[in-house]
């Protein structure tokens, strides 16, 4: 009974630490007249290895694609993610998020190549080198270095970073090269900020333009 509900509380996405609420723990010891067991562990192991076996059997033989992305965490912690799919020109086949890394310091290139080999090696275990085709991340320094040595170690491998990075990079870059006119544009958000009056002029004199963003 408790690997059936792991298997429910996983296909709604449900966490399982849910299941330590007293009152929902009394609900369904209630009604279903089964234990429910406040450690999870021992239920998803089995739903895990499950699913990395169909992951696995999925994977086998087909070239792969690999992206690796960071962010922080309300503790500070940097966290990088991992997910993984297969390339056919036919179908589209969904990927597979396969590895969350919690890191207290920022990850370095060789971080990020450990990472990439040790999912290779736990997701696909007979993979072949020249089935590993594209590596995608953003544009940071670590990761083009990273980029850089797994294109020596796999040679068919391309290195591809994120459109949404470059043109963060590119407004970042345009904000440093015209400060003058973001000031400009900063002061006139402001003259229409909570003025309602305003506004309405704006909208009589210039019907034709947009008004300013509000954020």
């Amino acid at each position: 009974m408790s690997e059936e509900l792991c298997r429910a509380f996983l296909a709604f996405n449900i966490p399982m630490f849910k299941l330590n609420n007293p009152i929902l723990k009394g609900v369904l010891e209630k009604h279903l007249s089964v234990s429910i067991p406040t450690s999870s562990a021992n239920s998803v192991s089995p739903c895990c290895d499950e699913c990395m076996a169909k992951i696995q059997d999925a994977l086998l033989d087909a070239q792969l694609w690999m992206a690796i992305g960071k962010t922080s965490d309300s503790q500070g912690r940097y966290v990088v993610h991992v997910i993984i799919g297969s390339l056919d020109s036919n179908k589209y086949e969904s990927p597979y998020p396969v590895s969350v890394s919690f890191m207290e310091q920022a990850p370095k290139s060789s971080d990020i190549c450990k990472l990439a080999n040790d999912t290779l090696r736990t997701v696909v275990p007979r993979y072949k080198s020249e089935n590993f085709r594209i590596f995608i991340s953003d544009g940071a320094p670590h990761m083009l270095k990273a980029g850089k040595t797994l294109k020596g170690l796999f040679p068919f491998l391309r290195h591809v970073t994120c459109v949404c990075q470059a043109l963060h990079n590119l407004a970042e870059e345009l904000i440093r090269q015209f400060p003058h006119v973001i000031r400009l544009i900063g002061k006139t958000k402001k003259v229409f900020l909570k003025a309602p009056k305003r506004l309405a002029v704006f909208r009589d004199c210039c019907s034709d333009i947009q008004l300013p963003p509000s954020q």
